[in-house]
């Protein structure tokens, strides 16, 4: 008599994810049994057929399985192309390790740069000179390639490479690392003063008032230098993450963005979810902020849609208010936190640089951190004093 089974997850063979079942009766009983049927890289029907201790051990098996026939399938009986191997790390390899939000961009630059040129080229046959020409032609191109985006194009393509050597489907060199691209040179940072930074918001605050400037663009530019917060990170601000009585703002969420402008929320940079110092005046301007605003939203700023801002449009408002305020030609939203990191260092010496770190979001705990009570403690708030007074002081 053969053996009797009961589905424990939907059947799936017609997709090619194959189906684990539990063995209910014979010496296999209570065991897992994972079945696939497909078909190899020469088209020849074939069958998976294992049984396991447990549920967890037969998915993973089953799992795995899937990757190496698809892997097969992209080797083929004459090696497989650069294009080819693009499309199975995209969708068996980056998603167990990578962001979404890096997968997406390395997409866009693989679809509009790499796949054009070198997308139906056999690994094995791309060498240092084909590389050489290859980068050549993206500089002289129509549309000139912006060196960093040269760069990420070459970052892309080393590791896709150095996968292909790790799974051992490349025994040969890896032709696009051998190719060295001109060294950029590093933006010099902008770090204010914190003299130069009230007078700025003071300006920003003024030109609010008469309707040249919108209010909340002061508010997320004060927020910005007095607490260090990464653009993402203030852009998903909401009311729910502010402690003002105990001087905290819980940072467990930011704004991605994707290419071609898609955005969504999600976790701050590495997960790391934080608490980071308000001084007491900064939480009083952000409360009359609130209640000037007015409207339903949770969000700090947001948009007429009730959604988070648009990145483009943050770039340009700030780029007005930054001549409002008489900040330097040069100075980017992010030098906001650049000047808040030079303050600590600079001008509180008793901010131990554990603490300055926590607070930057350099060293903080995993997700657990939202879960629990947060409590200001000693060291934080010798920080949360110290601000206070650079705040008032000038």
């Amino acid at each position: 008599m053969g053996e009797s089974t009961v589905k424990v997850m939907r059947t799936r063979a017609d997709k090619g994810d194959g189906s684990i079942k539990q063995i209910l009766t014979g010496k296999h009983k209570g065991k897992w049994r994972a079945r696939l049927t497909f078909r190899d890289q020469w088209n020849r029907k074939q069958e998976f057929d294992r049984i396991f201790l447990t549920h967890r051990q037969a998915k993973v098996e089953l799992k795995q399985f899937i990757r190496d026939v698809e892997l097969g399938k992209v080797m083929g009986a004459e090696g497989y192309t650069l294009g080819q191997w693009f499309d199975w790390l995209k969708a068996n390899d980056w998603p167990d390790s990578i962001k979404a939000s890096t997968i997406s961009y390395r997409t866009f630059r693989f679809e509009k740069y790499i796949r054009p040129v070198l997308g139906d080229a056999q690994i094995s046959m791309i060498r240092p000179m084909m590389v050489k020409s290859f980068y050549k032609e993206l500089e002289a191109g129509k549309e000139k390639i912006r060196p960093n985006a040269l760069r990420a194009v070459k970052n892309d393509l080393v590791n896709m490479t150095n996968k292909a050597i790790a799974y051992e489907i490349h025994d040969g060199s890896n032709p696009f690392a051998v190719i060295k691209l001109e060294t950029l040179a590093l933006r010099a940072g902008v770090a204010l003063t914190p003299d130069h930074t009230k007078r700025g918001l003071l300006r920003m605050y003024a030109a609010s008032k008469k309707g040249i400037l919108e209010p909340w663009i002061v508010c997320l530019s004060a927020i910005a230098l007095y607490t260090g917060m990464r653009r993402g990170e203030l852009l998903a601000l909401s009311k729910e993450q502010f402690d003002f009585e105990q001087g905290l703002i819980t940072i467990d969420r930011a704004l991605i963005v994707f290419d071609k402008g898609r955005q969504e929320l999600g976790l701050p940079k590495k997960n790391k979810v934080r608490s980071a110092v308000l001084a007491p005046t900064l939480g009083t301007w952000i409360q009359m902020y609130l209640e000037q605003r007015g409207g339903s939203s949770d969000l700090l700023f947001p948009s007429q849609a009730g959604t988070p801002l648009q990145v483009h449009r943050v770039r340009l408002v700030w780029e007005k208010a930054k001549r409002i305020a008489k900040f330097p030609n040069k100075m980017i939203l992010h030098d906001c936190r650049l000047t808040h990191n030079n303050w600590i260092e600079k001008l509180m010496p008793n901010v131990s640089d554990s603490t300055r770190l926590a607070h930057m979001g350099h060293a903080a705990s995993g997700v657990n951190l939202r879960y629990y009570t947060r409590e200001l403690t000693p060291a934080m708030d010798e920080l949360r004093k110290g601000l206070e007074i650079l705040i008032r002081q000038f």
